[in-house]
């Protein structure tokens, strides 16, 4: 059986999480794997995409939300991005993130995630490949 899922998160998310069912093919267990489900996190719809337990790990942002919602690592990114009058690439924030510690696959993966942000409406990304917090989040 699938994992066990708190009593408020609705039925179909409780059968979506229950994985795969007699004659499923692969293409429709693909596609109800990214299905959108309730997120615990803001009480509310939070998006399609990859989804943890029910929970998307980075929610949409929405009108009200606050960076407190986000993991600890995001909520440190955005606060280096909050503290910066111009945008940062991904190789500086590494550096600032990792005390000066810069290594390619840590740079990918803090690109990676910063890319996530500007995906969820957190971050923005200038043309440069800058990145920068979005006008919305309050600093």
């Amino acid at each position: 059986m699938g994992p066990d899922l708190p009593e408020d998160v609705d039925l179909p998310a409780r059968q979506r999480a229950s994985g795969p069912r007699a004659g499923d093919d692969p293409v429709a267990l693909a596609i109800r794997t990214k299905e959108t489900v309730v997120g615990k996190a803001a009480g509310t719809v939070v998006g399609s995409g990859t989804v943890l337990r029910g929970v998307a790990a980075v929610p949409e942002r929405r009108e009200g939300m606050d960076t407190s919602v986000l993991p600890s690592s995001y909520q440190r990114m955005l606060q280096v991005l909050a503290a910066s009058d111009q945008p940062r690439r991904a190789r500086e924030l590494c550096a600032k993130l990792n005390g000066g510690d810069i290594e390619a696959k840590h740079v990918e993966g803090v690109r990676s995630k910063l890319k996530r942000l500007v995906k969820r409406g957190w971050a923005a990304e200038t043309s440069q490949g800058g990145f920068a917090l979005a006008k919305t989040v309050r600093r």
